[in-house]
């Protein structure tokens, strides 16, 4: 254990309580001594606060001038990619997974989106619809990422993704079914319920599922990945989660698709990148009315919309264990991993140590004022944190951490705080909880298990300050 000095015993500004809460120097040791003995030598991606120039993509990956260098030296790079910090976007998914396969130098820059941020002046000066991604190469700026999908084909020929008989003409029939899909989905999800939407939609599913199975799989030319798998990834990705969602259509583990399921799992287990981008349901449903605009529920949705919100029991502790046959199926992750052991929560843990100041200002947010200047609804750019409650939501922080590093809720300390705090306040550190956890994003912050578990935690910590 910490050296006894490291423990840091706080007392509250008005001296109504003491709570012996281990500080984050010593936070940081524990976990790290954990890390160890749960065999990754301290060498476990998450570890990292950076990104590594030459290891695999790894969430959060949102630092402006990320480099990406595989094995190659900084002067290599010739491709700046610029894209979306919140990782929302499909379109700058897909390009960013295919330099991430191919393994083509490039620089990350970092440009909000209009929903959730103001872009910044040196971005619409270069493009001026602030549209993303786009790519400089050399110099050049390019946009819209079907173009610049093949003119990376074009220009680093290592690791093609394009070197298939026939491939021009099979990858226009594919991308035609594709956009058929994305136009129906636009239908089947953003319109009023109809019935002959469904229909449409299962059928441009099934023929999808049927191009798939015809290519001899995994993937559509066969047993290696294409562009063109990457082209199109990203948007079932959204269509999976958000049919499940708000019209209660499972596109996914049923046996109804097959070739989409076995497409998507080798996809998820095979391409390490798709694996670190690829959202869970919870963050896919709340990024994509700001992009997309109204959807519309299905009156056989209301279960699976429970599920996806946290309602039930899928956000509360104990957390059931998920794998490839749950109604979220996640099937990247190692044989008899269940999602639920301690690597995960140590993964959160790392987390919240890293970024804690940031967090306590951030989970703030939620008891201060929040004007609404953006239409994403989860973002709030100009909120003023109530920073009146820092050293008490500071202790609480610790205290979460601490819970998840012993994968226990520490309901004594926790009422020790609770016990002499006022109304106001308790229902201050509610609310700033409660708005942390509803933000906790996938990949933005990390992945999905861990997200998962952080979320379950954070929500019984708000239910011991709920008045």
């Amino acid at each position: 254990l910490p050296s006894p000095r490291v423990w840091k015993n706080r007392v509250c500004l008005r001296m109504r309580y003491s709570v012996d809460v281990p500080s984050w120097d010593a936070l940081r040791l524990d976990l790290e001594r954990r890390v160890v003995d749960l065999g990754g030598g301290g060498d476990l991606v998450w570890m990292r606060e950076d990104q590594d120039a030459h290891g695999r993509l790894y969430p959060p990956c949102t630092r402006d001038g990320t480099l990406r260098l595989f094995g190659k030296a900084e002067e290599d790079v010739r491709v700046t990619l610029y894209r979306d910090p919140a990782y929302w976007c499909p379109y700058c998914e897909r390009v960013q997974m295919q330099l991430e396969v191919k393994r083509v130098p490039y620089r990350i820059r970092m440009i909000n989106m209009r929903c959730y941020g103001k872009k910044p002046d040196y971005y619409t000066r270069m493009v001026p619809s602030g549209l993303l991604p786009a790519v400089e190469v050399d110099g050049r700026l390019f946009t819209e990422s079907v173009d610049i999908m093949f003119l990376l084909e074009d220009q680093f020929t290592e690791h093609s993704l394009a070197d298939f008989p026939d491939f021009a003409q099979k990858a226009r029939t594919f991308m035609k079914l594709e956009r058929e899909c994305f136009s129906w989905w636009c239908t089947f999800v953003f319109r009023p319920p109809d019935r002959r939407a469904r229909v449409a939609w299962e059928d441009v599913l099934s023929r999808w599922d049927a191009a798939v199975q015809s290519a001899g799989g995994p993937y559509l030319f066969g047993n290696r990945v294409s562009v063109i798998d990457i082209m199109a990834v990203p948007f079932f990705e959204r269509y999976v989660a958000s049919s499940f969602y708000w019209q209660g259509f499972r596109i996914r583990g049923t046996g109804q698709f097959p070739g989409i399921d076995s497409w998507m799992t080798a996809m998820e287990r095979e391409i390490p990148s798709f694996a670190a981008m690829k959202a869970d349901f919870y963050s896919t449903i709340k990024d994509l009315p700001p992009q997309m605009g109204r959807p519309f529920f299905s009156d056989t949705s209301q279960d699976f919309r429970a599920f996806v919100e946290g309602d039930g029991e899928i956000w509360k502790l104990p957390l059931p264990p998920i794998g490839p046959s749950s109604l979220e199926p996640i099937t990247s992750l190692a044989e008899g991993d269940d999602g639920v052991g301690l690597e995960h929560h140590l993964e959160a843990c790392a987390r919240m140590i890293q970024n804690h100041s940031r967090i306590a200002r951030f989970a703030l947010r939620g008891a201060g004022d929040r004007p609404r200047t953006v239409t994403a609804p989860l973002s709030d750019p100009d909120a003023i944190p109530d920073s009146s409650l820092h050293e008490e939501m500071d202790v609480v922080l610790r205290l979460l951490s601490q819970s998840l590093l012993q994968q226990r809720i520490p309901e004594r300390e926790i009422q020790g705080v609770v016990s002499c705090l006022t109304k106001d306040e308790r229902d201050g550190i509610f609310k700033s909880i409660s708005y942390f956890r509803d933000r906790v994003g996938v990949p933005r912050d990390m992945m999905f298990p861990a997200a998962r578990i952080l979320r379950a935690f954070a929500g019984a910590f708000a239910d011991q300050f709920k008045s």
